[in-house]
């Protein structure tokens, strides 16, 4: 593009020359030299006409060029804002993985630490749960809110404190859509949680442990106690 500049700088400060010179070639001159001088400057006009049309269609170009560089820029731009959002997603559930089998390593180790005497078996036909507890006030109780509303755990683990039952810790549920008091029992400590769920009365559901836990018993409170 710069050398079609320079021809046509060129070419017009020919032209001013020539056109300076015009008269005093003209003057003197045949009929013949005459008519090359102007076919020459016909043939100068069309070159300089050419060059301008040359040019026009480079800047048409160029700037169909830089529009397609500024539409990738912008493309590449939200590309790049969004893979960096799918990395920070990903960290924070690669983060939230590590903890949750933090939690489940350290649960294993504290049950592979339970008493022996919760893990002999009866000799007798008396529930096994109820020599492994050795009294209620050796359960290891958990209480947890699934109501949505905290004070409902810590209104059931006073509950169970008066009936002599030792509450190890109150918390959150991961959920809170829980619609009736439900208590899991591990292993061996189905007589324990019936026996419990006599007390508290209003029909409690009552599951096993599907997961590894310290806890004998863990209360889940419900919109219905």
């Amino acid at each position: 593009m710069f050398r079609t500049y320079a021809l046509i700088l060129i070419l017009s400060m020919g032209f001013v020359f020539y056109g300076c010179t015009a008269f005093e070639f003209l003057d003197g001159s045949s009929g013949e030299e005459i008519e090359t001088f102007k076919m020459n400057k016909r043939e100068m006009y069309a070159e300089l006409n050419k060059l301008k049309s040359e040019n026009e269609k480079l800047q048409r170009q160029t700037d169909i060029t830089n529009a397609q560089n500024q539409r990738f820029r912008v493309e590449t731009g939200k590309k790049y804002a969004q893979a960096i959002e799918r990395n920070r997603t990903l960290a924070q559930e690669n983060n939230k993985l590590k903890e949750d089998n933090q939690r489940i390593t350290e649960e294993n180790e504290n049950l592979k630490k339970k008493p022996a005497d919760t893990q002999v078996k009866p000799k007798t036909s008396a529930p096994a749960s109820r020599k492994a507890a050795k009294g209620i006030g050796r359960l290891k109780i958990k209480v947890l809110s699934g109501d949505g509303n905290f004070n409902s755990a810590k209104k059931m683990a006073k509950k169970l404190r008066k009936s002599g039952y030792t509450i190890q810790l109150v918390d959150q549920a991961h959920r809170s859509d829980f619609k009736k008091t439900t208590i899991y029992f591990a292993p061996k400590f189905k007589y324990e949680a019936k026996r419990l769920m006599s007390k508290l009365g209003g029909n409690p559901a009552l599951k096993s442990l599907s997961w590894p836990s310290k806890f004998n018993l863990i209360i889940v409170t419900g919109a219905t106690q």
